[in-house]
């Protein structure tokens, strides 16, 4: 899935904004299946996801970073 982000693969445009798409969701799913686990880290996310550091962190700027969606996630099920 990370090689989606690559010019050699030839996605442009909306095909590459889709791939971008798929990848955070796949990601989120993946925090938001596991928040009371307490080996969630980044660093597991970033092996689950085969991205790039710095690609999973822009992914989650609108988020307010990766570590804050993984907090508030977190924050979220002891609230239940």
């Amino acid at each position: 899935m990370a090689a989606a982000f690559g010019t050699e693969t030839g996605l442009t445009g909306s095909a590459r904004a889709v791939a971008r798409t798929a990848m955070f969701t796949a990601a989120r799913r993946y925090i938001d299946a596991n928040p009371g686990q307490p080996d969630l880290t980044v660093d597991c996310v970033l092996a689950m996801s085969q991205l790039s550091r710095p690609t999973l962190y822009r992914l989650f700027e609108p988020e307010g970073g990766l570590h804050a969606y993984i907090r508030n996630q977190c924050m979220e099920m002891t609230t239940w």
